[in-house]
């Protein structure tokens, strides 16, 4: 785990006898019922707290502070977070309707979708504003997502640091997650808490975890979820989702379950036609068209998962 530098004051250099007299004018409150410190002793004290301080990086029974750990978070309590917080600056860049020109237009009114419930606008548009979002390194509820991300994929209790190759095991293209949202934002590492998180598919969360780590059939797990996100992003802007959530009234339900669905299918086919990682272009070609253009086939699949 690397450290920001610490610039270090020497306090205690060399002084030419081994007692130093402090008067009463320039004595420390901690000195004051001394009339001398021992330098030596004192050197020795602060070479031992030295020592301690390097060892908070692995020993956390060395400061009870350390042992305080990142609460888990829930996908809910996240969404909850960004209803609250003042999105104006993305919301003022989303593409929420994919722009249509001549023919097209008159197809899609003739054939396309229904349109969106106006009720779900404002709930739409956040879709499109968290993925547009940056992970921010300073916000605790981004730290939090992190750290649920990694405790519940590990089956662990304890943080982990914010950089590391402990991310790259869980699927990252790097020590650093944030750096693999470009293109999906926050939106990404909210689809793979509800993934992990929901009952429902918390099983099959790990079923995935365990067959990206096959031997020959391995593949990215964290950076193939942030692709199907991407694909669940374009499938909202086709207006492809509108009639589910029309019946639901809750656009981050059914995109979470879209995304579950869909990386459902990826799994299925990934497992039983043998894919690889040279594979993975022509599956998310392939997901991309079904998500698409047949949507209702992802949710079916989902809900007999469910339901066996």
């Amino acid at each position: 785990m690397q450290l920001d530098a610490i610039d270090e004051v020497d306090e205690c250099g060399d002084f030419p006898d081994e007692k130093l007299i402090l008067s009463d004018v320039k004595k420390p409150a901690i000195f004051k019922h001394k009339a001398t410190v021992d330098v030596f002793q004192a050197k020795q004290e602060i070479e031992i707290a030295r020592e301690e301080w390097d060892q908070l990086g692995t020993d956390n029974y060395a400061n009870p502070v350390a042992q305080i750990q990142t609460p888990l978070i829930s996908c809910s309590e996240v969404v909850n977070y960004f209803r609250q917080k003042d999105m104006n600056q993305y919301l003022k860049c989303i593409k929420p309707v994919k722009q249509r020109k001549g023919f097209e237009v008159l197809k899609h009114w003739l054939t396309g979708p229904p349109k969106l419930n106006r009720n779900l606008i404002a709930e739409r548009d956040l879709f499109f504003a968290i993925a547009l979002c940056p992970f921010d390194t300073s916000d605790e509820i981004h730290i939090r997502v992190l750290q649920t991300l990694y405790k519940t994929l590990t089956d662990t209790d304890k943080d982990c640091p914010r950089y590391g190759k402990h991310w790259e095991e869980l699927g990252f293209q790097g020590v650093d997650p944030g750096t693999d949202l470009r293109g999906v934002g926050f939106l990404g590492l909210i689809h793979l808490l509800s993934l992990i998180l929901n009952p429902t598919t918390a099983d099959l969360a790990k079923e995935i975890s365990l067959l990206s780590k096959h031997e020959r059939q391995n593949f990215p797990f964290c950076t193939m979820g942030i692709n199907i996100t991407r694909i669940v992003v374009e499938t909202m802007r086709e207006e492809a989702l509108n009639r589910e959530c029309n019946k639901t009234m809750d656009i981050f339900e059914v995109t979470n379950s879209f995304y579950a669905g869909i990386f459902l299918r990826l799994f299925i086919i990934w497992r039983e036609q043998k894919k690889t990682i040279m594979d993975s272009g022509y599956v998310i070609k392939d997901l991309t068209n079904t998500a698409k253009k047949n949507s209702s086939v992802i949710f079916k699949e989902l809900f007999l998962y469910a339901k066996a």
